[in-house]
């Protein structure tokens, strides 16, 4: 009987999607909150001059984010990411897997002040996601154009958009696919990407003065950038606010017909386990009847 029972409340637990994985979520950066990326935890600033060297980011405090000018300070690259360049590690040493079968998102607000045009398959606000498997997607935004790169750098899926505006933007995570909104508006969508990228040929190249190792951004799991990177294009953009949420992960796929399945198989069984006892019962009541009236016969 305990077991029949514990088995039904398995079933209902399963039947109202109970499960053990839990889901993520990290604000990577709140505007709102008067202070810089760097100074939140999450998010570490970088720039980076042509030969390679290290400089310092061009930001300024606005309301309710930072403004960053990509050509200051002779910089070629610019930006923000969750992976410290300096001490090759993730800012946050416990930030969430980024699983691309499961699901997760990245959400972020930003705009795009002013640009140049070097170059019309390089822009100067990326933002870059790498997942736990190393599939990635690039989001870039040019003045009144929003795309997502190739493997090899060149324009894929694009729409026209206003990207001067104060947009809250979210990248969607799922089954191998990526779907970028705009608000609530679906703008962009397909596959993801594995890049090629050398970190010794690029232009300026990526590394680490203090190890001597260079860096492919777009082969470190669960990466995550915002900003300038490259070499050909330069540009102001507003920075006001992104965060990451994970989908809570199942073992497997579960719907509620399958449950309600199982729930009617365990009560049917507790059924048929009840009219046995009954049934077993009924028997020893015969029995004792028919012993006794024997003895008094």
């Amino acid at each position: 009987m305990k077991k029949t029972l514990s088995l039904i409340t398995v079933s209902l637990s399963l039947f109202f999607g109970i499960n053990s994985a839990e889901a993520a979520s990290v604000t990577l950066y709140n505007g709102s909150l008067g202070t810089a990326p760097g100074s939140q935890g999450e998010l570490v600033p970088g720039a980076v001059k042509s030969d390679g060297s290290i400089t310092f980011i061009n930001q300024t405090l606005v309301t309710g984010g930072v403004k960053v000018d990509t050509d200051a300070n002779n910089a070629e690259y610019s930006g923000y990411s969750n992976y410290s360049p300096l001490t090759e590690s993730f800012v946050n040493a416990s930030f969430p897997t980024l699983d691309d079968n499961v699901g997760y998102s990245v959400f972020f607000n930003a705009s795009l002040d002013a640009t140049t045009s070097d170059d019309d398959d390089r822009t100067a606000f990326n933002v870059l996601v790498v997942g736990a498997s190393n599939k990635a997607i690039q989001i870039s935004f040019e003045d009144g154009l929003i795309f997502a790169q190739e493997n090899g750098f060149t324009r894929g899926e694009n729409t026209l958009f206003d990207t001067a505006s104060n947009t809250n933007y979210e990248i969607r995570v799922r089954n191998g696919n990526y779907t970028l909104f705009a608000g609530s508006l679906q703008i962009l969508n397909g596959a993801l990407r594995q890049y090629s990228f050398d970190p010794a040929t690029s232009d300026p190249p990526i590394f680490n003065p203090f190890t001597g190792n260079y860096l492919n951004f777009y082969e470190i799991p669960n990466f995550i950038s915002f900003g300038d990177d490259t070499g050909q294009e330069d540009g102001v953009f507003t920075f006001r606010s992104a965060s990451v949420t994970t989908a809570a992960a199942v073992p497997f796929e579960f719907s509620p017909g399958l449950g309600l399945l199982i729930l009617g198989a365990w009560l049917a069984i507790f059924q048929l386990k009840n009219r046995k006892k009954q049934s077993r019962t009924s028997e020893k009541v015969r029995q004792l009847v028919e012993v006794s009236a024997s003895k008094k016969d």
